[in-house]
């Protein structure tokens, strides 16, 4: 890889170097709003209440969209990795509809004529929760009777390794255990 370690000039450094740079930030388009979301502070929780009037009230706000309205405009999607065989992944909206799944979740979605206005009207948004149980350890995640993001889905856990794959040809192999970094790691500085 002779690029590897070299000096490579960048087409576009000239442009953003002296300024003259544009960003999805610098668009103007007529009709233009901005968008605040109101985000989760939970790993895990239920959400009791989503009250959302004092925002839909404030100036300049264009909409507010809730994770109930959201679901009525667009049909939960679920992620497919081809690779790992018997996947199954829980349902997913844009915007959280009774529970969160972790912190930073989407909530409610904010529309107003300013950034400003639009992180504003965000903070008027209340949102009470009901706190589940959240795992932070993989192997506690699989434990038998862990607490389960998506009650929808009977398992916490697919078959196969796909790193396994990946790493056989070096003569590397993974426990069947749930993968963290540090294990990859462990096992491929074994590998040297």
């Amino acid at each position: 890889m002779p690029h590897v370690g070299a000096r490579l000039k960048r087409l576009d450094d000239p442009r953003i170097l002296t300024g003259r740079g544009h960003y999805v930030d610098d668009v103007t388009l007529p009709r233009m709003v901005h968008v605040a979301f109101v985000r989760s502070v939970h790993a895990h929780a239920r959400l009791t209440r989503v009250d959302v009037e004092a925002a839909r009230g404030a100036p300049e706000v264009a909409g507010v969209l809730t994770g109930a309205e959201a679901a009525r405009l667009c049909k939960p999607y679920r992620g497919i990795l081809l690779h790992y065989k018997g996947m199954k992944t829980g349902a997913m909206l844009p915007l959280a509809l009774d529970r969160v799944r972790y912190v930073g979740e989407p909530i409610v979605a904010v529309a107003a004529t300013s950034r400003a206005a639009a992180e504003d009207a965000a903070q008027l948004v209340a949102v009470e929760y009901e706190p589940l149980p959240a795992i932070l350890d993989p192997e506690a995640a699989v434990a038998p009777g862990a607490a389960l993001i998506h009650p929808e889905l009977p398992y916490t856990s697919v078959t196969g390794n796909p790193v396994n794959d990946a790493l056989a040809p070096f003569g590397v192999m993974l426990p069947e255990q749930p993968l963290t970094p540090e294990r990859v790691l462990r096992a491929v500085g074994r590998a040297q």
